[in-house]
């Protein structure tokens, strides 16, 4: 008498099932998906610390190996391994996807499970998933959910993925500005302290601060300015007006923790458009790689940086 047998690559799959399950914080949500020929295995709900559902998902696809054929980390601050030969008719309907891809690849040897951030690498390799058939990634050990800081870089990549779809529109406005901005922070920063800042002054700065808090989410730029919001309320209790605007006061204070954001972003931002990911950008954006590529860019950078450090440190002597 025969009987339907249960296969190692059924079992490795289910495990990888609860490998993840368990890697997930309580709080979030882990949905599994019925079907799962196109590429889409289950989606995770990240849900902030207090409790708020804000829509954040992430899509994974679930791959199980018994051992990965880790390289030495020689210089790279961690080991990686290629990973998957996945077809670009899969990698072309993530990169449709709505929402951040990742791959989540469970070892069974040690029980641990890595993600892969999947359209970044997509980004990175665009000439090859124009010319070929089949695509690899490559995993690094760092970004082992079973750990802390694979949660945290995980969280990270999601965020900074969110940005994508405004990213390129918010640099392009910062780019184009940039002589603009450039007067607005010289101005700006150590104004008479006590007098309202006009309706384009105030328009200005609602406008640079979502375009570069975009640019920085995007770049992993740490954001340590306050919010727009935080800005007004304290401005109305310096002040005892009940006023939705600023003072020069706060205008001040605003610019000078958005300044050494702005060099960062638009340093880091130009970078990853003419160096990690020429070939997308240029199919994809090529009226932002001539902004990203234009002499005067880094000149300005330069002299904005100069700038802002002599009036920083002169209104502060």
């Amino acid at each position: 008498m025969e009987f339907p047998l249960r296969t190692p690559e059924h079992v490795m799959e289910t495990e990888s099932f609860k490998a993840l399950d368990a890697c997930i914080p309580s709080q979030w949500i882990l949905r599994h998906v019925t079907e799962r020929d196109y590429g889409i295995d289950c989606l995770v709900e990240i849900v902030a610390d207090n409790g708020e559902m804000r829509g954040d998902l992430i899509s994974i696809q679930l791959k199980a190996h018994k051992k990965v054929a880790w390289r030495a980390a020689g210089q790279a601050p961690t080991r990686t391994a290629g990973f998957s030969r996945t077809k670009v008719t899969t990698i072309n309907y993530w990169m449709g996807l709505p929402v951040p891809v990742f791959l989540a690849v469970y070892e069974q040897k040690t029980k641990q499970v890595y993600a892969v951030a999947v359209k970044r690498q997509v980004r990175q390799q665009h000439a090859k998933r124009k010319r070929q058939k089949f695509m690899s990634f490559e995993l690094q050990e760092a970004f082992n959910l079973t750990t802390d800081i694979g949660l945290f870089l995980l969280r990270e990549l999601y965020f900074r993925e969110k940005a994508f779809p405004q990213f390129s529109a918010a640099l392009l406005d910062l780019l184009f500005n940039d002589e603009e901005y450039a007067d607005f922070f010289a101005e700006g920063i150590g104004a008479d302290f006590f007098l309202d800042v006009d309706e384009n002054q105030l328009t200005q700065l609602v406008r640079l601060y979502r375009s570069l808090r975009t640019v920085a989410e995007f770049t992993g730029i740490q954001w340590t300015a306050e919010t727009l919001d935080a800005w007004i309320t304290d401005d109305k209790k310096e002040f005892a007006e009940d006023w939705y605007g600023l003072h020069q006061f706060t205008l001040d204070r605003a610019l000078r923790q958005l300044a050494p954001i702005f060099l960062q972003s638009l340093k880091k931002a130009r970078a990853i458009v003419l160096d990690k990911q020429p070939d997308f950008w240029c199919d994809h954006d090529p009226l932002l790689v001539r902004y990203c590529e234009r002499r005067e860019a880094q000149m300005l950078i330069d002299r904005i940086s100069k700038e802002l450090s002599y009036i920083i440190d002169s209104t502060d002597s």
